[in-house]
């Protein structure tokens, strides 16, 4: 899945959470938006550094309209 990404930047990421797509996984084992992240985190930083880079922390936030 392509990820709709709107910012991005040393250390933030924002980003659409297509509808039925679940924040993060469960039983169901269905794409979940934290692994489609550390998923690209990961693809660019071994693009960017050539690999030998480990992702320490990750955060995110889920903003719903209100």
């Amino acid at each position: 899945m392509k990820l709709n990404i709107l910012y991005e930047d040393d250390v933030m990421l924002a980003c659409v959470k297509p509808c039925g797509v679940p924040s993060q996984s469960d039983k169901s084992n269905d794409e979940d938006m934290i692994t489609l992240l550390k998923n690209y985190i990961f693809e660019k930083q071994e693009s960017l550094f050539g690999g030998g880079m480990r992702i320490a922390e990750y955060s995110f936030v889920k903003l719903d309209k209100g």
